[in-house]
């Protein structure tokens, strides 16, 4: 190998392990803490991302002009 392609070669492993380490401690340092969302926080989050959205299970059934959604 050229000494060139070697330095790219070695600039490039070292900023492929160094972002490597670098998401492994991003995502073990965001996990901290962190604890699931009750129903009623998930309810009514996706109520405001979608307003117009039936949970599963509600039993409702919803017609629409060309499909029945169960």
């Amino acid at each position: 190998m050229s000494r060139r392609l070697r330095r790219v070669a070695m600039v490039l492993l070292g900023a492929v392990l160094l972002g490597t380490v670098g998401l492994s401690l991003g995502s073990w340092y965001g996990g901290r803490g962190v604890t699931a969302p009750s129903d009623d926080q998930t309810r009514t989050v996706m109520a405001r991302l979608l307003p117009g959205a039936v949970p599963v299970d509600s039993g409702r059934i919803v017609h629409d002009r060309d499909h029945v959604w169960p």
